[in-house]
């Protein structure tokens, strides 16, 4: 497995992980500490921060990864 692999594998991963937590800022499903002291403008600001972040990384991803493949064919 090469470094650009496991560099998107983790880009991956870091997309996910951000889209998840903007959802759960969003919908207040876990509340968890000090998310209970956060105003509801705030969190839900945050949350879709994150969650339209995350989808954004993961969208790049994998258009960049579509494309360097279709880059990759035509020079052979």
């Amino acid at each position: 497995m090469n470094l650009v692999k496991v560099f998107r594998i983790f880009g991956y991963f870091v997309s996910v992980v951000l889209f998840v937590f903007g959802l759960v800022l969003v919908t207040g499903f876990i509340d968890y500490g000090g998310l209970k002291h956060i105003p509801g403008q705030l969190r839900i600001t945050f949350g879709v921060v994150f969650t339209l972040y995350g989808i954004y990384r993961f969208v790049r991803l994998y258009y960049t990864k579509a494309k360097d493949e279709t880059e990759k064919d035509e020079e052979e």
